[in-house]
């Protein structure tokens, strides 16, 4: 039963992986092709959509994980009502774009073309909504490897479609009709597979089970409202009060690197389930300490990451996103700079010991330092000011609140739940090889950011991983199976 739950877990975690790599391929293509301009208006049209995304879904894409198992005799019955809710909010979507929204949009981010734009975008909600459901769907009927397959062509249709119209047109109206094409050639495909998993009961809906995952989904919508606004905060900011050459060069920088969500997402995932055990045995010292053993685990591959990507963020984002859009290497470093708090999942614990309303109130007390916090720094430092301000709270206020409430639940003092010296040793052996390449680049006279990054990379992390073996946190042995196993990939054995 624990492989099945990490099995599930690493299919889900799988799948966020894939949409954030396929958005930035996505993004990466469309800024080669499209003018500032039109990049930005189309990140604006998408943003736009996000932005109230889990107000429409009201925790609806989860509920059917939760009440299919509890009576499979009528989960068709469940899965249409759920469908139907889904659907209807995605025309109230469709709605308020045409009534006056899209005009109210145009204007807060100053943007006219976002106008059209939005009306063409707006059924995108009615095909997106239901098929958000389809992962809860499929988990709770044990299909995951049909999940695993339908999320990869489902993203693998977008991204060939968005990029193939934007080849041929190259209009931002262009990628949001990429995008609904994608959407419509997968919606009825997942509608059947969602259909075929639920073999049992009637399929018109119950009145009485719809309330019922209403009232399931609500607070979950609410608190990935406030998560989703929290993400996205310092970007709408940007849209509003700054031109959309200069958000265009934001929005490609203020990002976290995919590998983030999975290492730690694959990680925690796993480990929940014992520490929900560990919690109701009481067993607290085991819970923090293989916690900590965690963290440590995490922080070995995402701190080196972390520096190196620092000194040639330039290189990156020109690599990634063309030389047009270099300046934004400036936001992602300010983003890189999340990653030493992102080698764990402080919820996690809070959520194996029952108390994920405490996640809720963090999340709003976050939401509202962050926008004083943002606005005021934008005034001093210009859009870059949004991004300072979003780190400056995660660290200020998300940290020290959930050190102070694992503390509480845990019995532990809050400054003893971090391994401050194994994470400082880390840390400075990652910061050794970053120094040493920053100064071989300074006399170095490579011009090809792509060369750069390769040349640079191979010194580096050989480096830091002997470094590593030196102080204990890996093994040669490691080192050596590590390298085989790459050399087996290559050669294709």
């Amino acid at each position: 039963m624990a492989q099945s739950r990490a099995y599930k877990a690493g299919i889900l975690g799988s799948s966020k992986v894939l949409i954030r790599v396929s958005g930035i391929l996505t993004a990466a293509v469309l800024a080669r092709l499209l003018t500032k301009v039109d990049y930005a208006a189309f990140r604006q049209t998408i943003l736009a959509f996000h932005f109230v995304e889990p107000l429409l879904i009201l925790g609806l894409s989860q509920a059917l994980i939760y009440f299919i198992p509890r009576d499979r005799d009528h989960s068709r019955s469940i899965l249409t009502g759920n469908l139907l809710m889904l659907f209807g909010m995605g025309c109230v979507f469709a709605a308020a774009m045409w009534l006056g929204g899209n005009e109210l949009l145009a204007s807060q981010f100053n943007n006219p073309a976002l106008k059209r734009l939005l009306l063409i975008y707006s059924p995108y909600g009615m095909l997106a909504l239901p098929l958000s459901t389809i992962a809860s769907c499929l988990l709770a009927c044990d299909r995951v490897r049909s999940l695993a397959v339908f999320e990869v062509v489902n993203r693998a249709v977008g991204v060939v479609l968005v990029i193939v119209f934007v080849l041929i047109w190259r209009t931002p109206t262009a990628a949001v009709a990429g995008i609904l094409a994608g959407m419509a050639i997968m919606f009825f495909p997942g509608l059947k597979l969602m259909y075929r998993s639920v073999a049992s009961g009637d399929w018109l809906p119950s009145r009485e089970n719809m309330k019922e995952q209403l009232k399931f989904g609500v607070p979950l919508g609410l608190s990935a409202l406030i998560g989703i606004i929290s993400i996205n905060l310092d970007k709408f900011l940007v849209s509003s009060f700054f031109a959309p050459e200069q958000f265009a060069v934001y929005v490609n920088g203020a990002m976290e690197v995919p590998l983030v969500g999975i290492i730690t997402g694959s990680v925690v995932a796993v480990l929940i389930p014992e520490f929900a055990g560990g919690y109701k045995d009481k067993s607290y010292s085991e819970i923090i300490a293989l916690w900590q053993r965690a963290m440590v685990k995490c922080g070995l591959i995402l701190f080196p990451i972390m520096a190196f990507l620092m000194i040639f963020a330039p290189e990156v984002m020109t690599v990634v996103f063309s030389a047009t859009y270099r300046e934004s290497a400036l936001p992602f470093r300010v983003y890189l700079c999340l990653m030493p708090i992102r080698i764990t999942n402080f919820g996690a614990l809070i959520i194996a010991a029952g108390k994920s309303s405490y996640i809720l109130y963090k999340s709003l007390g976050s939401l509202l330092i962050n926008l004083v916090l943002s606005l005021m720094l934008i005034r001093v430092l210009g859009y870059i000011g949004a991004a300072v301000g979003t780190v400056i709270t995660l660290y200020v206020w998300n940290v020290t609140v959930n050190l102070y409430l694992i503390s509480r639940l845990y019995q532990r003092r809050p400054l003893s739940l971090i391994p401050w010296s194994k994470l400082g040793t880390l840390a400075l052996l990652s910061a050794i090889p970053a120094f040493l390449v920053w100064l071989l680049g300074r006399f170095g006279d490579l011009k090809y950011p792509l060369l750069i990054i390769a040349v640079f990379a191979l010194i580096y992390f050989p480096v830091y991983l002997l470094l590593a073996a030196k102080w204990g946190y890996i093994t040669i042995e490691e080192l050596k199976s590590a390298a085989a196993s790459i050399g087996r990939k290559i050669v294709g054995k």
